[in-house]
């Protein structure tokens, strides 16, 4: 009861979306953990709607995602902003230029992640603005398949920068020179919450300090 009280066991139930998982909040969990070797931690992966839904529902704890849908009637923190960049073939005609614009993907084979997937609706509206009319080929919600498919000359992607630093092997990663696709990424609560226990508490403590106002990696 002890260990309870003083956040030293229990169990702490979060969801985040990629890459934000695997290259923010695990590292921060093996921290949080250290000095709890009776805390277990749920981490789920998922998109926005996913995460968030599952906060609403009480499923989970906290999310980290972009800014959920506002019929969940959810509170959301914004951290930090994920910027997207253009994954493609090293053999690729665009490849070769020395600068990537909005116009050079007309007509262009896109992979996109799922329906629904706040990536997907930000990278949809920022091309729409530009009268961009890509070809959408493919479609997934694994970001390690979405990398795959560039990889394989399947289409191109629009992937968050951190989950192509380092490129895949046989491909490059470009920024477009006039058209900037970034998404608030931050804290999904439900407004009506109890208090949160201390390992909880730790947790979200540690992830506004080290996530708020840093750049994507």
């Amino acid at each position: 009861m002890a260990e309870l009280r003083d956040g030293k066991s229990g169990v702490v139930r979060l969801g985040a979306i990629e890459p934000a998982a695997s290259r923010r909040v695990t590292p921060l969990l093996s921290r949080l953990r250290a000095d709890r070797p009776g805390l277990t931690i749920r981490l789920d992966v998922s998109g926005t709607t996913g995460v968030s839904r599952a906060v609403a529902d009480a499923d989970l704890d906290v999310g980290l995602c972009s800014a959920p849908p506002v019929e969940l009637g959810l509170t959301f923190e914004p951290l930090y902003e994920e910027e997207m960049v253009l994954l493609l073939p090293r053999g690729h005609r665009l490849a070769r230029k020395r600068s990537v614009a909005a116009a050079d993907l007309d007509g262009e084979p896109l992979a996109l992640s799922e329906q629904g997937c706040a990536y997907r609706s930000a990278i949809e509206a920022a091309l729409q603005t530009r009268g961009v009319r890509p070809r959408w080929a493919f479609e997934s919600g694994s970001t390690a398949t979405l990398r795959a498919a560039v990889r394989h000359r399947l289409a191109l992607a629009f992937l968050p920068r951190g989950a192509v630093q380092p490129p895949p092997a046989g491909t490059l990663a470009r920024r477009l020179k006039d058209l900037a696709i970034a998404l608030p990424v931050g804290l999904v609560t439900r407004p009506n919450a109890p208090p949160p226990p201390p390992a909880l508490a730790d947790l979200v403590a540690l992830l506004r300090a080290e996530l708020r106002a840093t750049p994507s990696r």
